[in-house]
């Protein structure tokens, strides 16, 4: 099995995040295993984590790798009833906009007090790019391409900063 915090662009995705410091509280939606919180958990102890996540079982997980975490059942599409008035320093995703309809990166920008992070896969869907997406909405992300990575994001992954 694949140790899946090993991955170089969540290491690159961790680096970036780790610019906007310094920073409380950080929402990774759509955080599956926990892959990601755990490194940030690694290299952030003091910051106060949380997890938005569908599955029950994947909440779970998380928990007992990271008991201090804050675990929310919810889903992107229903972030505002998931999160109500609640707003967090960083929020951050991996792989999970390139599901969903663009349309709900604006409910991230909304509960962020400092910057949401992107890491995608820009053409993995038929549809509109996230770069068509953010000029039509006329927001202007930071992005940087994941790059030359033995991986399956090299070829069309970027991190996008809106801050």
């Amino acid at each position: 099995m694949i140790d899946l915090t090993t991955l170089e662009h969540r290491k690159l995705l961790i680096d970036i995040i780790s610019k906007h410091m310094p920073f409380e509280t950080l929402l990774d939606v759509g955080c599956g295993e926990g892959a990601d919180l755990v490194l940030l958990h690694e290299r952030f102890p003091d910051v106060k984590l949380a997890c938005l996540e569908i599955g029950p079982g994947h909440l779970a997980s998380i928990k007992s790798k990271i008991d201090i975490c804050e675990t929310i059942k919810g889903s992107v599409t229903h972030l505002d009833e998931s999160l109500g008035d609640k707003k967090y320093d960083i929020i951050m995703t991996n792989g999970v906009m390139i599901y969903v309809d663009k349309k709900y990166i604006d409910s991230l920008i909304k509960h962020a007090k400092k910057a949401v992070i992107l890491s995608e896969r820009e053409n993995y869907r038929p549809g509109i790019t996230f770069v068509d997406y953010f000029k039509n909405a006329g927001i202007s992300p930071i992005i940087t391409k994941i790059g030359d990575r033995r991986e399956t994001w090299s070829t069309d992954g970027y991190i996008f900063e809106i801050i």
